[in-house]
């Protein structure tokens, strides 16, 4: 009966090992998935600033780029009204 009895409190020692085991490889296991999410979350909040940064930055560069073409214009427009006025001299100088 003692036999029958020891190993009984073997296999119920291993069982105990056993679950404690599988209880803190849970635990570790659970701590590990919120890390990964928490990090997972961290470079989505990261990625989210970084495009918001780059669509200012864009609209800052329309903005730009809109106001050098009409700055562009602009001189071409004075250039087209030099060059004519430049033609209506010479041909006035070489009249007299």
């Amino acid at each position: 009966m003692t036999k029958l009895q020891n190993a009984q409190y073997a296999k119920d020692g291993q069982i105990k090992i056993l679950r404690e085991k599988y209880n803190q490889a849970q635990a570790e296991l659970s701590l590990q998935k919120q890390q990964a999410l928490k990090a997972i979350e961290q470079q989505t909040e990261e990625k989210t600033r970084r495009e918001a940064e780059l669509e200012q930055d864009m609209d800052r560069l329309r903005s730009q780029l809109k106001f050098k073409e009409h700055e562009l214009n602009e001189l071409h427009g004075m250039l087209m009204c030099v060059s004519f006025i430049k033609k209506v001299y010479e041909n006035i100088c070489s009249i007299d």
